[in-house]
């Protein structure tokens, strides 16, 4: 990896990858997840005080015109530029939920599949957000404040088997309408899901009582 002027990534407290700059060299082969275990042939963790103990990148990364870097990636996440990958995999729209990256933010965030819908008819991902801390990720809703993300920026494909997807009348409840009609919007819950430490649920307070239609 060619870091001539900055590698332009960082790493959380298991060395896991949770930033990458955009156009970076490190953003041209690392995905957000990957855990870094060596540097140079440096191992990111040491023993202190009979402990092992992280070593931060500062700690590690000389100035230099390349590095070598050793990384564990989780077998499921998709990269970006293997399109031959994203043809494997069994899509469901409104049901196939994912972590994706979210370029503008450098931030991984959950989503759905969605195969069309009348203001984009190309296959795309549905961020999702919750309407309250307190509820997190048993009961996501599609973020209408959030534009939807392109098949290339998912990261990873969350285990069908644990997400649970209901319907709710749009609104909370709020006036006539059928849930299970032209009045209803999925509700996601992933409270059984192995999401991943470094995404961030988005909260929009009152998203449940908006009327969606």
């Amino acid at each position: 990896m060619g870091c001539d002027g900055g590698c332009g990534v960082g790493l959380d407290s298991d060395n896991r990858v949770n930033l990458l700059k955009p156009g970076s060299p490190a953003a041209k082969v690392l995905l957000m997840g990957d855990k870094v275990t060596h540097w140079n042939n440096i191992e990111m963790v040491e023993e202190r005080d009979g402990q092992m103990q992280q070593r931060l990148l500062k700690d590690v990364v000389t100035p230099a015109y390349s590095h070598t870097l050793v990384v564990q990636r989780v077998c499921n996440a998709l990269q970006a530029d293997s399109p031959e990958r994203m043809l494997d995999v069994e899509w469901e729209s409104g049901l196939t939920c994912v972590e994706y990256l979210d370029e503008a933010r450098n931030e991984l965030r959950l989503g759905v599949y969605i195969a069309y819908s009348i203001l984009n008819s190309e296959p795309h991902i549905r961020p999702l957000c919750a309407a309250s801390e307190d509820e997190g990720v048993s009961s996501l809703l599609c973020d209408e404040d959030a534009p939807p993300a392109p098949l290339s920026s998912v990261h990873r494909i969350l285990d069908p088997d644990y997400v649970y997807v209901s319907e709710r009348q749009a609104g909370g409840g709020q006036g006539l309408g059928n849930p299970h009609g032209e009045h209803g919007e999925e509700c996601y819950d992933l409270r059984d899901v192995d999401v991943s430490t470094d995404v961030r649920v988005v909260i929009r307070e009152g998203r449940d009582t908006e009327r969606v239609l």
